[in-house]
Formats: C-alpha cells, sequence, structure tokens
C-alpha cells in the first residue's frame, strides 16, 4: 500500500510540489490547475488527489512544512546547542535552497499565510 512512509509516495509528493512551484513562477496559482500539474509530473488526478485535496490544500501544504522548518530552527535547533548567528545561517540557508518559493509567496496578491502559522 502507498502510504506516506513510502519511498515512492514521497518521490510523487516532492513531483508534485516542484512542479507547482515551476508553475507557480509563471501563473497565480488560481490560474493553475490539477490537470496541469498531473500533466507535467506524468501521474493520475487520482494520485494527485491521494496527496491533496486540491491545489490550495497543497499550498498550504507547503506553507505548513516552510513555517515548521522555520520554528524547528529558532526553538529546537535539532537539538544541538547552536548560537543565534548559526540559527541565522540556517534559516537563511534555508531561505536560498528554497528562493523560487519565497519569491513567489511573497510576491503574491495575498497576505502570505506563514503569518497566520505563528499564532500555532
Amino acid at each position: 500500500m502507498n502510504s506516506k512512509n513510502n519511498l515512492r509516495f514521497q518521490q510523487t509528493e516532492r513531483k508534485i510540489r516542484n512542479i507547482f512551484l515551476e508553475l507557480l513562477k509563471k501563473n497565480d496559482i488560481s490560474k493553475i490547475s490539477v490537470k496541469e500539474i498531473c500533466r507535467s509530473a506524468d501521474i493520475n488526478r487520482t494520485t494527485f488527489y491521494l496527496h491533496h485535496e486540491d491545489i490550495y490544500a497543497l499550498m498550504q501544504c507547503i506553507e505548513s512544512d516552510m513555517f515548521h522548518y522555520f520554528k524547528t530552527i529558532f526553538f529546537t535547533a535539532h537539538g544541538q546547542d547552536y548560537s543565534l548567528r548559526e540559527c541565522f545561517l540556517h534559516l537563511f540557508s534555508f531561505i536560498k535552497e528554497h528562493q523560487d518559493f519565497y519569491r513567489i509567496y511573497f510576491s503574491s496578491q495575498q497576505r502570505p499565510k506563514i503569518f497566520d502559522y505563528a499564532l500555532l
């Protein structure tokens, strides 16, 4: 069975996210369709819906993962005794690694939802 811990499931999830982020570089989220992602990822719609309810749920999932990574850096520091400087270096490295997402995310017309997670 294809579960979230399954390597194939994780590879498909990465493919869906990468294609979605590539499409976000060119289009607003409202212009992106599940059909377009499925065609580019070479998966069927059923597979997409096993991963996400819709495009907006996919975006929310990515946002949530990014926030939880930030939270890990600053509050748990991966179980290490990091200095504030090291925490910022990890944070900025992460942002640089995912710069396409953040460029798109913060330039969108909607208020970035990542700020909503700060209340959790």
